[in-house]
């Protein structure tokens, strides 16, 4: 088997087949994500920032170089998607969907930190950091389904809640003029 291909079906959910290694490289990607999520938490207390500064910033480092591993071998593997095909153009187009955008912009401010100056702007970007919540979406079936859920029937949940809306603005002014 071609190794791109397999690197594919482990790091692509559509693609992925169910096997053991994919699940746990998976499995080990959302707890990843969920301790940085507990990491950026923890660092705004400023005991623990004092305290454990260097854990949480090791962490970082250590987390940063696994998602961009993650994220180079997507775009090494994008090739095998028939989406994404066309060489070059095909690598520039995944590069540019939007969970390869996430994905980016959750790793790029760790970079930026070291080459810039102006530190409010890295204050700014470090807060991208929690776009990392957003990768947990690619990695559970359940939620995709909603997605899709809410997509198709959007305009009945729409309705539904201006429904609701009006009920309780109706409701509200009934029970004002009762008391």
């Amino acid at each position: 088997m071609n190794t791109r291909k397999r690197v594919s079906e482990i790091l692509d959910i559509k693609l992925r087949k169910k096997d053991k290694l994919s699940f746990i490289i998976n499995i080990s990607l959302s707890v990843l994500i969920a301790l940085n999520t507990i990491a950026i938490i923890l660092h705004t207390v400023p005991s623990l920032k004092l305290k454990y500064d260097k854990v949480f910033l090791y962490f970082e480092g250590f987390s940063v170089f696994i998602f961009s591993t993650e994220y180079i071998l997507r775009v090494w593997a994008s090739a095998e998607n028939p989406d994404y095909k066309n060489g070059f153009i095909g690598k520039i187009k995944y590069c540019l969907s939007a969970w390869s955008l996430i994905d980016l912009l959750a790793i790029i401010p760790f970079f930026f930190s070291y080459f810039s100056i102006d530190f409010g702007f890295i204050k700014v970007l470090r807060l991208l950091r929690i776009l990392r919540l957003f990768r947990y979406s690619k990695y559970f079936h359940a939620i995709t389904i909603i997605i899709k859920v809410l997509k198709s029937k959007k305009e009945e949940l729409l309705l539904s809640m201006s429904f609701c809306m009006v009920l309780v603005l109706v409701l509200s002014s009934m029970a004002y003029y009762v008391e």
